[in-house]
Formats: C-alpha cells, sequence, structure tokens
C-alpha cells in the first residue's frame, strides 16, 4: 500500500445520502423525527454504505490517562485521582458503566499513561505510553515518538475489537482541557466552548484555568472560559 493512501474509507454517495434523508423524513412523518440523531443515522449510513445500518457487538473504550496540565492546578478539584476514577471504572461504580450496560456496549478502559501503576483487570489494556504527560505549558506534551506509538496502539486496539462500532472517550485529571488544546490545534480556532465538570466551578478557578490555557496553547486566543454542564462527549467512528 502506497504511505500516501488514506486509510479511512472515503463515505461520500450524494444518491445514498439522498435516500437516507428521505427515509428519516417519511419515518417522521409516521412516528416523529430524530431531532439531533438523524445526522448521525445518515453518516452511519453512509459509512456502512446501506439504508438500513446496524450496530454489531459495538465497543466502548475508555483511554485513561494523568495530564501535565494538572500541574498548574488544572483539573486539581476533581475528587479522584486517574488511578481511583479507573478502579470505579473496572468495579461498574461510575454512570459511564452503567451507560455501557444499558446501551448494550462492552465496555473496556486502556491504560494509556496513568502516572501510578495499575494491577492487571481482565477489562484493562496495559498500553501506557509514559506515566503521564508533561506540562503542555512548559513544553510538548509529548513527544512525535510518543505521539505515534499512541496512534499506533488506538489502530492495534480498535482492529482487534470485535464488532463493527467503537465509541472512544478520555479519562483523567486534565483530560477535558487537554483535548480541548489539541481540538483547538487542529480545527485551528480558538477554545471557546471548554467541557468543565460540573457547573459550580468557582470564578476564581474559571479566572486560573483562563491563564494556564492561554499559556498551554502556544499562540491559540482563548476567549473567556464559561463553565457549563455537558455529557461526556465520546468520537464514534463505525468499523
Amino acid at each position: 500500500m502506497s504511505i500516501h493512501r488514506s486509510l479511512i474509507t472515503p463515505t461520500s454517495n450524494p444518491l445514498l445520502e439522498q435516500a437516507l434523508r428521505d427515509k428519516l423524513q417519511r419515518r417522521a412523518d409516521v412516528a416523529g423525527g430524530l431531532g439531533e440523531l438523524e445526522p448521525l443515522a445518515v453518516r452511519l449510513g453512509l459509512i456502512q454504505n446501506t439504508l438500513k445500518p446496524r450496530f454489531r457487538a459495538p465497543q466502548l473504550l475508555l483511554f485513561a490517562a494523568d495530564h501535565g496540565l494538572a500541574v498548574d492546578g488544572v483539573g486539581a478539584g476533581e475528587r479522584q485521582t486517574t488511578q481511583a476514577l479507573v478502579h470505579s471504572l473496572l468495579a461498574s461504580q461510575l454512570p459511564v458503566s452503567a451507560f455501557a450496560t444499558l446501551q448494550g456496549l462492552e465496555l473496556t478502559v486502556v491504560d494509556c499513561g496513568i502516572a501510578e501503576p495499575m494491577a492487571p483487570h481482565p477489562k484493562l489494556l496495559a498500553r501506557k505510553i509514559a506515566h503521564g504527560t508533561r506540562n503542555a505549558r512548559v513544553s510538548a506534551a509529548m513527544s512525535l515518538d510518543q505521539a505515534q506509538a499512541a496512534i499506533r496502539a488506538g489502530m492495534e486496539i480498535a482492529d482487534a475489537l470485535e464488532g463493527n462500532a467503537v465509541a472512544c472517550a478520555g479519562i483523567g485529571v486534565g483530560s477535558h482541557e487537554s483535548a480541548a488544546l489539541v481540538l483547538a490545534r487542529l480545527t485551528d480556532t480558538p477554545v471557546r466552548d471548554l467541557i468543565i465538570s460540573g457547573p459550580q466551578m468557582p470564578t476564581d478557578d474559571i479566572a486560573h484555568l483562563q491563564v494556564v490555557m492561554q499559556g498551554a496553547g502556544a499562540g491559540i486566543a482563548t476567549p473567556p472560559i464559561r463553565s457549563k454542564c455537558s455529557p461526556p462527549s465520546a468520537a464514534s467512528n463505525s468499523r
């Protein structure tokens, strides 16, 4: 395979897309619309190249790691360490565990950078790239070799999973803020709506977080951050 060939199969199909939208409209006329789920339904149909997309043995992957931004106090207000959060996950004591069970998702946790050592567990994959990342405000959070190793590990895990759909999310102290920086860099846009865990973050903490994010953004303009309550997000890909 050429190194310039994409590993992602193109999903553009105007005829199928229109057929999917027509099918959703007919359903809406009878039983009501699906709201924000309709664009997702269209995308799934395009990915699976069918008018009847189906999930087969869907998987939920949670990548757990500690983030160097926490050195500056970002995420320090969280009640549990990343290690403790993972222990709770593996014991099915967090809401996401109940969500996975209710939705028929097979839950797997990946240790890709937890600072503390983790004992073996059937649902814990050991893929530690490092014992946490560096502080992005001071230097690059990861080296190029580490980033490439992380991508390879993710691809290998996805290839080995059963089913045709995988949802991915991250967990760990500082994970929301680090994800916001990555998205800002990838999309070349300011960090406008940073998701913070909970709506009761004190004003002083928000101001401190603003200073840290501006320093870590390496030139990315960061408008005032507002705290808001939002459910955990996961990027879903059909396989």
